[in-house]
């Protein structure tokens, strides 16, 4: 654990990442606030998990897809937060890495969620610390601080780093104690956090539902909904999902759009727009394409063109 520039090797970790991206035609934008924050940080696995991470999603994504790396700092600043958001699922194939690189964030004493809950896109959301108490004394470098230097052949090795298996670098008793500590970590996050987020989310998602169709829907009836203070619903929403109260309604707005295209092939985008809360049908296309990256007539025609198809081919068999 060596003491440093976080945010900078943060940002230069991302940022090898990004002619792969530019040249798959993916947008990829990296923020980091502050720009600069001074902790003790595991420059290996800190390397494993930003730069795995983005090498798996970068991999995955199609062209014009959009991932977003924001770092920050908590309000206490001894930990840094680093969400990772991009516009399309997963596949199962990446779940074996996902699996080694949320092994990596145990190991730096830290925490991952992914939140997938409208099923639209991807949000990874990991919290590190960053203060030298964090860690075991036999851990702390205090002699050589962190070095900027990335080589030339990064993205050579990155196939290494992203299928090995995770081998624990500790020995003896320690390891069997880092061990123990991951397992706690990772029972006590799956049965009381989450399960409290789920129960959230889920409420806040059909108060969203129970009213679609209503344009006048705002926050403060929302709030109101939720038994809780606009403040509140906005910190917690932010910190579950990554977005704000606006983006969250948009989306899951988004999603049932898409749900009411599918069932009802000879609605209007027009239609459609209004019966999920949109006053302007040009507002829900602008929002549309922002969530789904094509237009809604586009995203709609290739749907019921797919749907067809797979009718055809049932009817075939």
């Amino acid at each position: 654990v060596t003491n440093g520039d976080v945010m900078r090797y943060i940002k230069e970790i991302a940022s090898c990442i990004l002619p792969l991206a530019e040249a798959r035609q993916i947008t990829l934008s990296i923020s980091c606030d502050p720009p600069s924050m001074i902790g003790w940080i595991d420059t290996k696995r800190l390397d494993y998990i930003v730069f795995g991470t983005l090498y798996m999603i970068v991999k995955e994504a199609k062209g014009y897809d959009n991932i977003r790396l924001k770092a920050c700092t908590s309000e206490r600043y001894d930990h840094i937060i680093i969400d990772i958001q991009n516009t399309r699922d997963l596949p199962d194939s990446a779940r074996k890495e996902l699996s080694q690189i949320t092994e990596q964030v145990y190991l730096h004493k830290g925490t991952i969620r992914q939140n997938n809950p409208l099923g639209i896109g991807n949000h990874l959301h990991i919290e590190l610390p960053i203060t030298k108490e964090a860690f075991a004394p036999s851990q702390v470098n205090k002699e050589n601080p962190i070095r900027f230097s990335f080589s030339n052949d990064i993205m050579q090795n990155v196939n290494a780093k992203t299928s090995q298996p995770v081998q624990f670098t500790a020995t003896g008793d320690t390891a069997v104690e880092e061990k123990q500590e991951i397992e706690e970590r990772l029972k006590e996050v799956s049965q009381e956090r989450i399960t409290a987020d789920q129960e959230f989310l889920q409420k806040a998602i059909n108060c969203v539902h129970d009213h679609i169709s209503d344009s006048d829907y705002n926050r403060e009836t929302f709030a109101s909904d939720m038994g809780t203070s606009v403040s509140t619903l906005y910190n917690k929403i932010r910190a579950i999902t990554g977005n704000n109260i606006s983006n969250f309604v948009r989306d899951i707005r988004i999603k049932e759009a898409c749900r009411l295209a599918k069932e009802n092939s000879d609605w209007r985008v027009s239609d459609i727009a209004y019966r999920v809360g949109f006053k302007d049908a040009k507002y829900f296309a602008t929002s549309f394409k922002r969530v789904m990256g094509i237009q809604p007539k586009e995203y709609f025609t290739l749907m019921r063109k797919e749907e067809e198809e797979g009718e055809r081919v049932r009817s075939e068999k």
